[in-house]
């Protein structure tokens, strides 16, 4: 008691400001918000503008500020979000003021109803915060309830942080309570608790909610019902040990809708397998050699074949020129094939449309969802940044994204590498709460992603699909036993599937070269470099083409913070 004494006496000396009187009423709303009224007495020491204030927020607390008053008069301020800080600055910055001024603020503070134990809620707010610069006098704090907390139990804290220094309350009614404190000095709180059942009131914004989930169902079925009508049938997918009659650029093709830089290796060794080129890897070259001219060769593959020989060259290093100009190619090899599965009606003429109809559809949907999250979080979050939000999620929906990609290849590092993007993803995501709008821009990704996967087939088209993914089925399911059947039948059916295994990302194929010891007569090399042939050509692709990659005391409670003069 002493020390407090000689604190408080101190105080007063050392500090030529005060605040004479200060009282809080604190009405807690019918929806859970608290509707505060401060009233300042504030001694300035010469002459000065005004005061300011700020207070902290947590979580999804919000403040709305409802008027400013000086000895009565509405007064000139500016109001604003810093942080995790509203800030009110009262006063002109063109007028000074001296002597002793009453200043009224009056806000509503939104969703400070917290988890108080299994049964029960709490409303913990700080009246005076601890950043104060000045001592304060005769501090009076009136708590309201609304009737349905009639039998909630009410305290009052104060001192420093954490501090059980209880103020005596007087139940002035049912629903009507008031502490006064005498004075502290700066850097102590005052605060009060309200407990009560927690069925009987929750935050305002639960309501906000409540409201977006049910709306994020209706907009999923709807954006659910417009995918699933457009989308690629599900297909029965028997087993297909035939080759199917089509190259394998053509079956990448047909499979994905484009080739990449990967399926050109699937082009080369098609290429050697079909006896027009040899391909030479030793000491770490990876060269192709020229047997017999390509002027019969499919469209795409004859591009292939004439880039590599443009010169009348016979021997071609694959080094980094090489794969730039195959790069370059990619595009003209795509419209190629676009032709070619357009000419044989295996997609549909307007499938571009189509897509684009996919696209309008889901924008319609999304876009007024997402101004509706929008406006939703930042009631909810006032002091949030939407823009890094926006880019938060982008970022993470591109992890996953990645990190799917690379997973799928199916590879041991890339199954590693695939899992930590994906991890690092659900990291930016999660790190913090959820938010409407997080979830709302994950959705405006969506589109995007499954804008690819809208049928573009025609049944003749999804016939042929069915057949690619049924090759596909065997290739990856197929046993020694039953390739040592098919070996017998035809002694280069391994060479002719490799093609399709290249493009298809099962790298197993080049171990059953080992497995039955056949060396191909297309391949100059021993059977360990050719198995090592695709990590080659990749890593070439990464390192050398230049970027070819496409109630417990005071201080407990919410708000507080303090102010000053200026």
């Amino acid at each position: 008691m002493r020390l407090s004494f000689l604190i408080i006496f101190f105080s007063l000396l050392l500090y030529a400001e005060s605040i004479n009187e200060y009282k809080i009423t604190a009405q807690i709303l019918n929806n859970g918000d608290v509707q505060i009224t401060e009233n300042i007495t504030y001694k300035f020491d010469g002459y000065k503008h005004g005061i300011y204030r700020f207070i902290p927020l947590k979580g999804n607390e919000s403040i709305k500020l409802l008027n400013v008053y000086k000895d009565g008069i509405p007064e000139k301020n500016e109001h604003y979000y810093k942080g995790s800080n509203f800030f009110i600055k009262i006063g002109s910055a063109n007028k000074l003021i001296e002597g002793v001024h009453t200043y009224t603020i009056k806000y509503i503070f939104e969703n400070v109803i917290k988890k108080y134990d299994k049964k029960h809620n709490r409303i913990a707010i700080n009246a005076v915060g601890d950043m104060w610069q000045v001592p304060i006098n005769n501090i009076t704090l009136t708590i309201k309830l609304p009737k349905k907390l009639v039998n909630s139990k009410v305290e009052v804290y104060y001192g420093f942080y954490g501090s059980k220094n209880r103020a005596k309350i007087i139940k002035k009614s049912q629903t009507k309570y008031q502490a006064y404190i005498k004075n502290i000095p700066p850097h102590y709180f005052v605060t009060f608790y309200v407990i009560f059942d927690k069925n009987l009131m929750q935050n305002s914004s639960l309501f906000f909610i409540q409201k977006f989930y049910g709306l994020l169902i209706f907009i999923l079925g709807a954006f659910g019902f417009s995918y699933f009508k457009l989308s690629t049938p599900k297909l029965s997918i028997p087993v297909q040990y035939r080759l199917p009659d089509l190259n394998s650029l053509r079956a990448a093709y047909l499979l994905n809708e484009k080739i990449n830089f990967k399926d050109l290796l699937a082009a080369l060794t098609e290429l050697a397998v079909k006896g027009y080129i040899k391909i030479s890897n030793k000491e770490g070259e990876l060269r192709v050699i020229k047997l017999k001219e390509g002027s019969d060769l499919d469209d795409e593959l004859k591009l292939i074949y004439n880039t590599l020989f443009e010169d009348d060259t016979k021997s071609v290093l694959i080094d980094k020129s090489v794969k730039k100009n195959l790069y370059e190619r990619l595009g003209l090899i795509n419209s190629k094939l676009r032709n070619w599965a357009l000419n044989l009606r295996f997609f549909e003429k307007d499938y571009k449309i189509k897509r684009k109809k996919f696209l309008i559809i889901s924008y319609v949907i999304l876009i007024p969802f997402f101004i509706y999250a929008l406006n939703i979080t930042k009631k909810m979050y006032p002091s949030l940044d939407v823009v890094s939000v926006i880019f938060q999620v982008i970022a993470a929906v591109m992890f996953l994204y990645f990190g799917y990609k690379t997973v799928m290849q199916k590879k041991f590092l890339s199954i590693i590498f695939g899992l930590i993007f994906i991890g690092s993803g659900l990291v930016i995501l999660f790190v913090n709460s959820i938010t409407p709008l997080e979830i709302s821009v994950f959705l405006l990704a969506l589109p995007l992603f499954l804008k690819n996967k809208i049928n573009i087939y025609t049944q003749k088209g999804l016939k042929k699909l069915r057949e690619i993914l049924g090759f596909r089925e065997f290739i990856d399911k197929v046993k020694k036993e039953k390739l040592e059947f098919f070996l017998k039948k035809d002694p280069k059916y391994l060479d002719k599937v490799l093609p399709y295994a290249i493009v298809f990302g099962f790298t197993k194929w080049y171990e059953y070269y080992k497995e039955f010891y056949y060396y191909p007569d297309w391949y100059d090399g021993d059977l360990e470099s050719m198995g090592s042939m695709e990590s080659d050509f990749y890593y070439f692709e990464s390192s050398d083409t230049d970027g070819f990659g496409s109630g417990d005391g005071a201080g407990g409670g919410s708000g507080g913070g303090g102010g000053g003069s200026w």
